[in-house]
């Protein structure tokens, strides 16, 4: 018989969360797709028989020189209350989309007061950026983990708990809603504004974060050719979207395009906030690291994408003392080449209770340094005289990171040969990736001029141990920049651009994208790619 497993998770996966919202600065030319018209109207005349609302179109037409406006319901509805007692010369704002549908009437001039908010769903994340439409600044940002974690750490795991019960999608959709409005609130609580008052939402994330969303079934990700059901831009009313988003339910949301199932709006995102749209002889190879890394190569002939399963290692999974980046983790390693003794520091400077991705980086680049770790990963324990590298409980080599009496829980925190491997697994699968993509285009490492690292993760790493380590080609450091959440950055660019909201449907459209579980090269250049430089 079938027996039901409880699992807890531990509270210290949940809390502290080190979530990255910084991004790259924002060039933008504002021109959002919602704008305010503020008109005065006067009475129909005796005689003319033209209905209220042609008067108001009429007068778009006059004044802004907007043809073929035309009003939703609820704005009728509005704009019938208001005109009931509306006095002579007051004035009325009208909220368009798109220069073309009236999806509100206010009462007086509210012009000065437009707002919108990007969301950007990561697997792990959540953030949230309120912004001033008519300035183009962030008011407030709230950020905090993806509670669909629950149901599964990564996106196959949520795909299949999807597919597994009845009510399993909508317990994912509402489980990211729900987070999605606190933090909503919270944004508006912060800048001292209503909900009521974001009339724009624009949505970013993986293929697999959007359709969950939405709402719709990820079946189709979970089977070759991992077709997404929808690849396009959405855009909805938000008083139709259920359960409810906590914006204006006449504004509009409005969901980046994706590329393919598993290279989604996120990445789309990505590549506008490094002007990837803009014609550039310059050569970009651009990585988002994660659980699911999407690798990009542009150049002045286009550009091209690929994405890699490098499992959950950098998030602390699958690695003996591995924890997120969360207080007490372990995020930076230095070990003396000629002591072998370790310099650490932890994420709010208390005692370590693990080690997170980018300490685990710097810790194998540290081994590398030190002659401690073989090319092929093994620990070097020829004539071994060092009282860190020793024999663990499984009969396996392992390495002292830091010593129980150092430590929060009393437990020698090490790095084993297991976890040595998992690494090798997870930067193998980036650095094949990303010499299957250079090959196709044909570019060398010598013609990369920028190596740019987006998402949190790239924010914390070291580039020079990650080179050492060969999870990064080898370039210059000077080539290696981090722009932090650019997925976030991008989703607040098509917010404050129209021009930029089609740049984002038109590139979704001309990415070259590459399936590499189809190239024959892959798992060839993965094993290759197994060895430490």
């Amino acid at each position: 018989a079938a027996t039901e497993i409880v699992i807890k998770v531990p509270e210290i996966s949940l809390k502290d969360l080190k979530i990255q919202t910084r991004g790259a600065d924002l060039s933008v030319e504002i021109n959002p797709v919602i704008k305010k018209y503020v008109l005065e109207l006067s009475s129909p005349l005796l005689g003319n028989n033209l209905s209220l609302e042609e008067l108001l179109r009429r007068r778009l037409e006059e004044v802004y020189g907007l043809y073929g406006t035309r009003m939703g319901y609820e704005a009728l509805k509005q704009l019938s209350m208001i005109w009931a007692d509306l006095q002579p010369n007051e004035l009325i704002t009208l909220i368009i989309w798109d220069g073309k549908e009236i999806l509100s009437v206010e009462r007086g001039d509210t012009s000065d007061n437009l707002y919108g908010v990007a969301v950007d769903i990561g697997t792990t994340k959540v953030a949230c950026f309120l912004m001033d439409l008519n300035e183009g600044r962030v008011l407030s940002v709230s950020s905090s983990s993806n509670p669909q974690g629950i149901f599964g750490e990564d996106v196959m795991s949520r795909v299949a708990f999807a597919m597994k019960g009845k009510n399993n999608l909508v317990r994912l959709q509402e489980s990211v809603v729900e987070c999605i409005n606190r933090l909503l609130d919270d944004c508006c609580e912060k800048a001292g504004l209503s909900n009521e008052d974001i009339y724009d939402c624009c949505v970013v994330g993986n293929t697999c974060m959007l359709h969950l969303f939405l709402g719709i079934s990820p079946k189709s990700l979970a089977f070759s050719p991992y077709w997404p059901v929808i690849r396009g831009g959405v855009n909805l009313k938000a008083g139709e979207f259920r359960p409810t988003l906590r914006i204006n339910p006449n504004g509009m949301i409005y969901v980046m395009p994706s590329i393919a199932g598993f290279v989604g709006g996120d990445n789309v995102a990505v590549q506008l906030a490094c002007n990837c749209f803009v014609p550039d002889k310059s050569v970009k190879l651009i990585l988002d690291i994660g659980t699911n890394t999407e690798i990009v190569l542009a150049d002045k002939k286009g550009i091209a994408v690929c994405s890699c399963a490098s499992g959950p290692a950098f998030e602390g999974m699958h690695i003996k003392y591995g924890i997120r980046a969360v207080s007490g983790a372990i995020d930076m390693v230095s070990i003396d080449p000629k002591t072998k003794e370790v310099r650490y520091h932890t994420i709010g400077e208390g005692k370590p209770i693990g080690i997170c991705g980018s300490g685990l980086i710097d810790a194998i680049a540290g081994l590398i340094n030190a002659g401690l770790l073989n090319k092929n990963g093994t620990f070097n324990v020829i004539d071994n005289k060092i009282n860190r590298l020793r024999i663990g409980s499984t009969d396996k080599w392992e390495f002292v990171i830091a010593w129980g009496n150092e430590t929060n829980m009393g437990k020698d925190i090490v790095l084993t040969q297991e976890d040595i491997v998992e690494f090798q697994k997870a930067k193998a699968a980036i650095h094949a990736a990303c010499k299957i993509l250079m090959r196709k285009k044909n570019i060398t490492e010598n013609d990369i001029d920028r190596v740019i690292i987006a998402g949190a993760f790239g924010e914390y790493i070291d580039p020079s141990n990650a080179i050492i380590t060969g999870l990064l080609p080898s370039v210059p450091l000077e080539k290696i920049e981090t722009i932090g959440n650019a997925a976030g950055t991008g989703a607040k660019m098509v917010l404050l651009s129209r021009e930029l909201r089609m740049e984002a449907e038109k590139l979704a459209k001309r990415v070259e994208y590459l399936e590499l579980s189809a190239d024959p090269e892959f798992a060839h250049e993965f094993v290759r790619s197994m060895f430490l430089k």
